[in-house]
């Protein structure tokens, strides 16, 4: 599942409302970073396109299950919504 690609195609971003938003300039990108669900951080990236990844901070590793499209649970669809409805966010605040 390519969540950034469905929400971001056609889309441009606007730097200063990158950099209103949160994110912080990395040498050639920007990187945004908010913590979910108590354990979990979202790593939001931004170099010409939108990457984002899901890291659980209790075992320091990236999360996958959440974009597995079998990958079901009330405790995954928590995440991948709180993950999608970040993207989302950024996309109607800080994208044109």
């Amino acid at each position: 599942m390519n969540f950034e690609y469905d929400i971001f195609k056609k889309k441009k971003a606007n730097i200063k409302k990158l950099l209103d938003y949160g994110f912080i300039k990395n040498k050639r990108k920007y990187i945004y970073k908010e913590k979910i669900l108590d354990s979990f951080e979202v790593v939001i990236t931004y170099k010409e396109e939108i990457k984002g990844k899901i890291i659980d901070l209790d075992f320091n590793e990236e999360y996958i299950n959440y974009r597995l499209e079998n990958g079901t649970g009330a405790f995954v669809t928590k995440v991948r919504e709180k993950y999608l409805q970040i993207l989302k966010d950024i996309s109607d605040k800080c994208f044109e």
